[in-house]
């Protein structure tokens, strides 16, 4: 589809572009034929290699990595940072 026709390619050019990608990824083979009823049953080789990011929020559900009173700041050490320019004499 091009950026100045949006719309303009149809359900059977999505579907030939899609099995087009996989067979050259070698996830299915030439002859398969992919629509609408086969492309949910094609199985991605890393399936199974994705998990949840945190656990899922239910109400009453504590989570140790938060606590009701925030922890003190502690203080850090000032550094000395040197400005270059002011060394060499460059800055008005």
């Amino acid at each position: 589809m091009s950026f100045t026709k949006p719309g303009s390619v149809n359900a059977d050019e999505v579907y030939s572009l899609t099995a087009f990608l996989l067979y050259k990824n070698e996830i299915v083979k030439e002859r398969d034929v992919i629509g609408a009823k086969s492309l949910p049953k094609v199985q991605m080789p890393n399936r199974n290699g994705f998990f949840a990011a945190k656990p899922a929020w239910k109400r009453g559900y504590y989570q140790p990595y938060f606590s009701a009173q925030p922890e003190p700041r502690k203080k850090k050490p000032y550094s000395l940072v040197r400005c270059g320019a002011c060394v060499i004499g460059i800055t008005p």
